[in-house]
Order: C-alpha cells, then sequence, then structure tokens
C-alpha cells in the first residue's frame, strides 16, 4: 500500500466514526477527534490487518505530562487518523518520521493494545467494538 492508499482509508474511517465520536464528545471525546486516538488507531488497525496488511500499534508519553497518544504503524509509515487534535490541517498524517506527540515511545505491539485497555471510557476502544467493527465493515465494503 501507497501512502495516499493510508490517508483514503484513514478518511474513509474518519467519515464512518464521526458520529459516534460527535455523539460521546464531550463525555469521552472532545472536539476535533481529540482523546479518539486510541479508539480511531483500533479502528485503522483492524481494517490493515482484514485488508492483509501488518499493522502495528504504538503509544507515545506525549508532551504533556499524564498525557498518551496512539497510532498504527505499517511498511515504515506512521498513521495518525486524530492529528487534528494537535492542530494539523490535514485530517490524516501518514509520514516517516515522528513529530513531537509521537514521542517518547512508551509501548508498541501487544503492550500498546494492553495499555488502551486500561484507558477510561469510550477512549478503551475494546469497550466500542461493535461500533468499530460496523464501520470497518462499511470501510471494506465501500473498497
Amino acid at each position: 500500500m501507497t501512502p495516499s492508499d493510508f490517508k483514503r482509508l484513514g478518511l474513509m474511517l474518519r467519515k464512518e466514526l464521526k458520529p459516534f465520536v460527535d455523539e460521546h464528545t464531550p463525555e469521552d471525546f472532545y472536539g476535533n477527534f481529540g482523546g479518539a486516538c486510541g479508539f480511531m488507531s483500533y479502528a485503522m488497525y483492524l481494517l490493515l490487518r482484514r485488508l492483509g496488511e501488518k499493522p502495528k500499534l504504538a503509544v507515545a508519553g506525549g508532551i504533556y505530562v499524564g498525557c498518551s497518544h496512539c497510532w498504527v504503524e505499517v511498511d515504515g509509515y506512521i498513521v495518525d487518523l486524530t492529528a487534528t487534535q494537535f492542530g494539523y490541517k490535514k485530517p490524516v498524517q501518514v509520514v516517516t518520521r515522528p513529530s513531537e506527540w509521537h514521542k517518547p515511545r512508551k509501548y508498541e505491539g501487544r503492550k500498546a493494545l494492553a495499555e488502551l485497555k486500561s484507558w477510561n471510557g469510550r477512549q478503551n476502544p475494546l469497550g466500542s467494538t461493535r461500533e468499530i467493527n460496523r464501520a470497518v465493515g462499511r470501510v471494506m465494503e465501500a473498497l
């Protein structure tokens, strides 16, 4: 897959999951996909796996104390569906070099998934697997 493929898939997932994220703002999320990084990254992770890719989840400590950030890595690319929460203009960031939000890396792979399980409310994507699987299914059907 190319970076443009990752962007297109990320945009499709954002469109499918935006109503859910909006419905749970401000209880669990906060505008511009803020707080939704684990939820959105897990959705992208599942989508890419269903498409035969080998993605991995990653979590960084973030630049604020007590703040973590999650994204997907695949084929040497960082795929971040929630960078807009940090003021980035492009809704899906596909880059090869980490930004300040991707440092310092704390967890990756299974350890990142275990970390996500400890997150509160809807920020823990495993509490919303029905919604995520439905959205992933709709994206798959549209391809």
